[in-house]
């Protein structure tokens, strides 16, 4: 199947989504109009309206399969897209294309691996710059576990972008595909703070934090950082640093000495990525999923991937739960300037 056709399918699925959102954007034109022709006789609870909208959606927040191509249902692969930045936060929305990253839905869809004859290898197409440190280790080790449970092979495709924990990810995987003009490497950790104290003191702003200890605020925007925390905070990301080079060594079956020259946080194409060892073949996905079936000894075998259906916490603007987009916008910028963050992540920062 060509990538215009795996594109096709999921269209489909997309196409499937809006016609579920229309319907229930309908059902709630109706449940309003209903609401308020009723509040005038009876008092009606916010929860009743809040609890059927809820468990509308949750009747289609399941998981189920989409099949890709092939049709040999006793021969399957299993295709986990690692797509966008790597966050336990849903990246997708009810009113965007695309389905985002959902941490959720990639360790359940590897976790159905262990119980399934049928599925007898794994592919990871990954279109990612990275992401959280936590994030990228636990789909990495999930990986792990998959194939200590099955001992079924699993390919890491690389799309247009592979790169820090998208490129962490792929090393738990036996062979990387990567095209000539693929992103990858950016072999590194990251953590970013803004120093907003001049800031303040132009708008007369003081800061008032009462702490346990002189380090209980390490990373406040409202000060310098002293030498002390600049320390501290980078034998923290070292730390992870080490472990990133720990699982590129293990995945490429090199020495840690011969990694710690690539891994100096610069990206490669796939070409060079291949001649430093990083990556093992050149090709599109298409290519790659021929080979990979050609490698099981199998004909025809369908290639599938799980997806979920509506949700509530999938609306792009959490109306519903009283929130408008400015103050939800507003609260996402406050954890991230309040809680500096260690990511695996190519370009990340402020």
């Amino acid at each position: 199947m060509t990538e215009n056709n795996r594109q096709d399918q999921y269209k489909s699925t997309n196409t499937k989504r809006w016609i579920a959102l229309g319907l229930a954007i309908l059902l709630l034109i109706i449940s309003s109009i209903s609401s308020g022709i009723t509040s005038s006789l009876f008092k009606t609870k916010e929860e009743d309206t809040e609890n059927f909208f809820t468990s509308l959606f949750q009747k289609n927040n399941q998981m189920t399969e989409t099949s890709l191509q092939g049709s040999d249902k006793d021969n399957r692969i299993l295709l986990v897209p690692i797509e966008g930045v790597i966050s336990s936060n849903r990246g997708s929305s009810l009113l965007s294309s695309g389905t985002g990253y959902n941490q959720d839905l990639i360790l359940t869809s590897l976790d159905s691996a262990k119980d399934d004859e049928s599925i007898k290898g794994i592919i990871l197409e990954v279109d990612s710059p990275g992401g959280g440190v936590y994030e990228s280790a636990q789909v990495y080790d999930k990986v792990m576990e998959v194939k200590k449970a099955r001992k079924i092979p699993v390919i890491a495709v690389m799309k247009s972008m592979a790169a820090s924990g998208g490129y962490y990810i792929s090393c738990a995987s036996d062979k990387i595909y990567a095209s000539q003009e693929t992103i990858t490497g950016s072999i590194g950790v990251i953590m970013s703070s803004l120093n907003m104290s001049g800031l303040f003191d132009k708008l007369g702003i003081q800061n008032q934090t009462i702490k346990s200890a002189a380090h209980k605020d390490i990373g406040s925007t409202s000060r310098p950082m002293t030498e002390e925390e600049k320390a501290i905070l980078q034998n923290y990301i070292n730390s992870a640093y080490g472990r990133f080079v720990d699982i590129v060594a293990k995945g490429r079956k090199m020495t840690k000495d011969q990694v710690l020259p690539l891994a100096d946080g610069r990206i490669y194409d796939g070409v060079q990525a291949k001649a430093a060892g990083l990556v093992d073949e050149i090709a599109y996905p298409d290519q790659a999923y021929a080979a990979f079936e050609k490698q099981l000894g199998h004909e025809d075998m369908e290639i599938f991937t799980h997806s979920t259906g509506l949700s509530l916490d999938s609306l792009a603007y959490p109306f519903m739960k009283g929130q408008s987009k400015e103050e939800v916008l507003a609260k996402e910028l406050e954890k991230g300037l309040a809680s500096p963050k260690a990511s695996y992540l190519y370009g990340g920062g402020f």
